[in-house]
């Protein structure tokens, strides 16, 4: 193979990736949404942070890939990582991902521990 093959099947490979690291963002921001139902301006900040996230990861993939040049078969990697990570893997994930959540919610709700408190059975008082 030349040595041009072989930088063009890096870039495919690097951008693939990249495109199923968007679409794992993708899916955490998902899964956040379903399960604590932000309202609309969390959600459009939420938004708008994935997607300024998903610029930032871009560009530095194709920096990394070919020094900021874009190319056609980087953005068609791009999205074939992305549909890949889509039909492929998201709802094995997706499962994954809503589990682990479901494990860690408990820990990361801060404050409520005197909710949490007051929920638990109180001993009968001993005579």
């Amino acid at each position: 193979m030349t040595e041009l093959i072989t930088e063009q099947i890096f870039h495919v490979l690097v951008m693939f990736g990249g495109g199923a690291i968007l679409m794992t963002f993708w899916e955490l921001l998902a899964v956040w949404r379903v399960r604590r139902k932000p309202g609309r301006l969390l959600s459009f900040c939420q938004e708008l942070c994935y997607w300024v996230l998903a610029a930032l990861l871009v560009s530095a993939f194709f920096y990394y890939c070919s020094h900021g040049a874009l190319s056609v078969h980087g953005f068609l990697a791009l999205g074939a990582g992305a549909l890949f990570w889509k039909w492929f893997s998201v709802n094995k994930i997706s499962r994954s991902f809503s589990f682990i959540y479901g494990i860690m919610s408990p820990v990361m709700r801060v404050g409520k521990h005197s909710e949490l408190h007051h929920n638990l059975p109180q001993n009968s008082k001993r005579t």
